[in-house]
């Protein structure tokens, strides 16, 4: 795990009971799990988490140098794994895989509910979720106006749906939703 995040929540449940080395750039990994693998007495699983270019392309674009410098930095490590793997002879699987991709968006793609939001009149608290997947705690009797408000503004972008929509879909899995 990058050492900026080695002590953070996200790390302790993403690792669990499991020890974690830090690591400050990617050569630095890669070189820890070259001899993490070495000195292992049998088969081994290390996970590798990089936050980038996943960060930078969110705040830069796809196409933004930096971000390109790095991808080429990751794919330069993983190579540097490999090759430092196949000096000691050493067979591995190596897996690369990501959250998600990215598609670079103009100016509107990044809209925002602040806490001056004409929105949130029709709320009984302000949305939870995260980024991608909003909640929103409509008041009684307001679900349509909202529904309505909502439209107009963020329409072209996003699909809102009720929790009665999200169970018949199945989108949160097979079980009912609680009702309380």
């Amino acid at each position: 795990m990058p050492t900026n995040i080695i002590d953070t929540p996200f790390t302790h449940y993403m690792a669990g009971p499991q020890p974690c080395i830090p690591y400050a750039s990617h050569p630095e990994a890669a070189f820890a799990i070259a001899d993490r693998i070495t000195a292992a007495a049998g088969p081994t699983y290390t996970y590798w988490y990089t936050p980038y270019p996943d960060t930078s392309a969110h705040d830069l674009g796809t196409r933004d140098p930096r971000v390109l410098a790095s991808i080429q930095d990751l794919d330069d490590a993983i190579g540097q794994l490999v090759r430092a793997l196949h000096e000691k002879h050493i067979t591995a699987r190596i897996i690369v895989t990501a959250d998600h991709g990215h598609l670079d968006v103009g100016g509107a793609g990044h809209l925002e509910v602040t806490g001056d939001d004409p929105l949130l009149a029709f709320l009984s608290c302000p949305p939870s979720g995260d980024m991608r997947t909003l909640y929103w705690h409509v008041r009684p009797g307001m679900h349509q106006a909202f529904a309505a408000a909502f439209e107009r503004r963020f329409g072209e972008w996003f699909l809102l749906l009720d929790a009665t929509e999200v169970e018949t879909a199945r989108l949160l899995g097979p079980v009912p939703l609680s009702r309380s």
